[in-house]
């Protein structure tokens, strides 16, 4: 129990800011408990009302100098524990969605 609202506590005051620095645009109540890892040139956009419950991977990687790999996240976004997203070009995750534990989105260049 103290471990689980200490988690919280370290996510809103320090996890969330830090990633939203990271981010291209984040919308409000944006909620990370575990802080994503990051590589690669990936602009990531993220939506309202948006919960990263778990541990994520984000990673981009980009066929010529031209490309901007894009991760887009919608409003309303649950995104479970251990979830990656792999982006060559874009990846959109649309409004209202779960995506559950253990799942990797990716694309094709």
């Amino acid at each position: 129990m103290i471990r689980g609202t200490l988690r919280r506590i370290i996510g809103r005051i320090y996890v969330t800011p830090v990633f939203r620095a990271r981010c291209e645009s984040s919308g409000p109540r944006l909620s990370v408990r575990y802080m994503p890892y990051v590589t690669g040139p990936v602009r990531i956009y993220i939506g309202a009302d948006v919960v990263f419950k778990g541990r994520i991977r984000i990673s981009g990687s980009r066929t010529s100098t031209r490309d901007h790999p894009t991760l887009r996240i919608g409003n309303h976004v649950v995104i479970g524990d251990e979830v990656t997203f792999s982006v060559s070009q874009e990846i959109v995750i649309d409004d209202e969605v779960h995506i559950d534990d253990g799942c990797t989105i990716t694309d094709s260049d």
